[in-house]
């Protein structure tokens, strides 16, 4: 039997399997890389129409989900490699983005990495460090996906983006459509002074 001791942000699990490899790269190579890309040509002939507000909303759906699992991936790599399955399957979001948010700032993780402090850039050059492509090509897609994760992170642990990501996937809490604000201007009648104590 196999065991697999890993940390989910800061809290420890273990994982015991047989075929816990197998089970792990199965679960890896199940993921529906298309999926996001098939959201968005199902909406992206909507835009202009009729529904063009709900084919909006699908698509910052869609884009905050992308994110979430983009980074629920990432995180799994730095924190249980051998237990990607374990890692995802049982996250919180809070953890992912404490977790998130400490990597955006080099701050200290619990980590499988030697090199520390774990950043973006670190991670794009361990995860794409097996391209064939000739060393300087090579780097150049390690620091372009590096910035790109550094990117994203920002827009992922922006609280505002978190409330309406938490909006729509809870029930669409708000109308989609345009926004419009009034006011009015009107002179109230003077009130008499308060009287002094």
């Amino acid at each position: 039997m196999e065991v697999v001791k890993f940390v989910i942000y800061e809290t420890p699990y273990a994982c015991w399997d047989w075929e816990l490899k197998e089970k792990n790269l199965e679960f890896l190579e199940g993921i529906d890389a298309g999926y996001f890309s098939y959201v968005a040509s199902l909406n992206s002939d909507h835009v202009e129409g009729d529904d063009k507000h709900r084919a909006a909303v699908c698509l910052r759906l869609a884009y905050s989900h992308g994110l979430e699992a983009l980074f629920a991936l990432l995180c799994s790599a730095v924190q249980a490699p051998q237990c990607a399955v374990g890692w995802v399957l049982n996250y919180r979001n809070s953890d992912l983005l404490s977790l998130v948010r400490k990597i955006s700032n080099k701050e200290p993780v619990y980590t499988r990495f030697k090199q520390t402090p774990v950043t973006w850039e670190l991670l794009a050059k361990h995860i794409h460090g097996g391209l064939s492509y000739e060393e300087g090509k090579r780097m150049w897609i390690q620091k372009g996906f590096g910035r790109l994760w550094a990117w994203f992170a920002r827009e992922f642990v922006d609280e505002n983006m978190a409330l309406e990501y938490n909006g729509i996937k809870h029930g669409l809490r708000a109308r989609p459509g345009d926004f419009i604000l009034r006011w009015v201007t009107k002179t109230l009648p003077e009130f008499p002074p308060l009287p002094k104590r």
